[in-house]
């Protein structure tokens, strides 16, 4: 861990921190898109994200699902799988794919 952070040495502390970054960059994200005047929802979850991400649309009666993809292809993409594809193929609500860079 960078920035002057001394590294976990238990599953528990690299899970607490794993849960303080998330919830820090998800607090960044939240200021940036309200400061842009968006109207965002955000919910901090655990678990399969393909599974959370469909969820929580379901529990939120979501108009629609924005994800991202990496561009993996071939092997990578076998190997580590596509989350977007997933919530594609599996989520009964519109999803809009975006391409990363």
């Amino acid at each position: 861990m960078g920035g002057g952070r001394r590294a976990p040495s238990s599953y528990l502390e690299l899970l607490q921190a794993a849960r303080r970054e998330g919830c820090r960059r998800l607090a960044s994200w939240l200021a940036q898109a309200r400061a842009a005047r968006v109207r965002v929802q955000a919910k901090l979850v655990e678990g399969g994200p393909s599974e959370q991400i469909r969820k929580v649309s379901g529990w939120w009666h979501a108009d629609l699902i924005v994800i991202g993809t990496h561009r993996r292809t071939g092997m990578r993409r076998f190997v580590m799988g596509s989350v977007a594809e997933d919530v594609v193929r599996r989520s009964r609500r519109p999803v809009m794919t975006l391409r990363g860079r």
